[in-house]
């Protein structure tokens, strides 16, 4: 026994890697009301972190921590991956009501760990019981550049086919109106009302021209409960006189009278072209399905109740309650990771009474558009104003004031102008 010993510890040493501790907990059985799982089944080596799903099919609250563990199988039975040094957890409680989803993040940095091809599942303790979700390390599409298992555009090839399209799980529209993974659209939608982070890409085409493919893309991601949509439009495969890409960040996904899958900055399907973009074709699809757009259209209702809009860059978002009416928030992504938050109010400002939309100048300075309520006077002939507010989000400061009649619009550049 004791060579036995020997010999593994020099096998280890040859190696250069230690021994890992056998699991705690074994194996662990299924729960009939309690199911957590990782968003895809197969990841890359590479992937850098990985979302998990819990969600609660039971009557009763789940409770929980943000703590969590890793485990890998080998040999038969489930060893223990130590965690990389200098991580300490913070200890919010978090509850999750009876037909609820949470979603969280692993992060692979956290480990000390190089992922190999194999088995593994993420450990988590929730209101006192142990759950697992099982994923694999192999051939995926799946990684720390495609977390979704798309590529990014950009990297796709200049001639990109319908066949290409079709085979990377993009959502193909033909001329005569039929799909290819339409699945993918109600996945995307499915996600969307459980809170996960997710993405989707689009590509049409007209007659006779099957090679040259238009591209959209739509994904949605959330921290610290703020929603953010990433729209990306891209016909630079498309022979034209000027092929061009856009990129646009909103918030919601609504849907109008007409069925119709739009993305939003509000939840009313705003009028300006700066705050929204039409999901043809989602809309052409889920004609078919209506169950979906009321699905869609009853948990935005339910779950948002702000009026905001993100920056230009989609790292800053303002968003004001519609109970709050002159106070509002700010949040501050950073491009290197984190993540930074405040609060602010336009209390002082007259004749400004509700913050009823917000847009941007720039990335940095956004405009509150402010609904007046002044009784017996009248302002260029009229009953209705409106006070636009800058505020600057980087210095914290009101930087000036604007009143007028008119609604603001956008010019051919995109462009903000507020009338005189």
């Amino acid at each position: 026994m004791k060579e036995l010993l020997s010999l593994l510890a020099l096998a280890a040493l040859l190696t250069g890697c230690t021994p890992l501790s056998p699991s705690p907990h074994g194996d662990v059985p299924k729960s009939d009301t309690v199911t957590m799982s990782t968003q895809f089944p197969v990841y890359d080596k590479d992937i850098d972190r990985i979302q998990v799903i819990i969600e609660n099919g039971g009557e009763t609250n789940l409770n929980y921590g943000v703590e969590w563990a890793m485990e890998v199988q080998q040999g038969g039975s489930w060893k223990q991956i130590p965690y990389a040094e200098g991580y300490a957890w913070i200890q919010p409680l978090i509850s999750l009501m009876p037909a609820g989803t949470y979603s969280y993040y692993v992060s692979m940095d956290m480990l000390d760990y190089d992922l190999k091809d194999g088995t593994y599942r993420v450990v988590k303790e929730i209101s006192g019981e142990v759950y697992t979700a099982e994923f694999m390390i192999g051939e995926s599409t799946v990684s720390a550049d495609s977390p979704f298992g798309y590529v990014p555009l950009e990297d796709l090839p200049a001639v990109y086919t319908r066949e290409n399209a079709a085979a990377d799980g993009v959502v193909l529209m033909h001329p005569d109106g039929t799909f290819e993974n339409s699945d993918r659209m109600e996945t995307f939608l499915k996600d969307y009302i459980r809170g996960v982070d997710t993405q989707i890409r689009f590509a049409h085409y007209e007659p006779g021209n099957e090679n040259e493919l238009s591209l959209t893309d739509v994904t949605v991601d959330r921290r610290l409960g703020s929603t953010r949509i990433r729209h990306t439009y891209d016909c630079t495969r498309v022979i034209c006189y000027n092929p061009y890409s856009y990129t646009h960040y909103l918030r919601y996904i609504t849907v109008d009278d007409f069925g119709r899958f739009w993305l939003s900055n509000t939840l009313e399907t705003a009028e300006h072209s700066e705050n929204s973009e039409l999901l043809y074709e989602i809309s052409e699809f889920f004609g078919k399905y209506s169950d979906w757009a009321d699905t869609v259209r009853e948990y935005t209702l339910s779950t948002y109740n702000g009026i905001g809009a993100w920056s230009p860059d989609g790292l800053r978002l303002v968003e004001s309650s519609r109970d709050d009416v002159l106070h509002f928030y700010v949040n501050i992504r950073h491009a290197e990771g984190g993540e930074i938050g405040y609060t602010a109010n336009l209390l002082d400002v007259k004749p400004a009474e509700r913050i009823i939309d917000v847009v941007w100048q720039d990335n940095t300075v956004a405009v509150l558009v402010c609904s007046n309520q002044i009784e017996g006077v009248q302002y260029y002939g009229g009953d209705d104003t409106y006070t636009y507010c800058f505020y600057d989000t980087e210095s914290e400061e009101l930087l000036r004031t604007v009143v007028s009649a008119e609604e603001y619009r956008f010019d051919e550049n995109r462009n903000l102008i507020i009338p005189q």
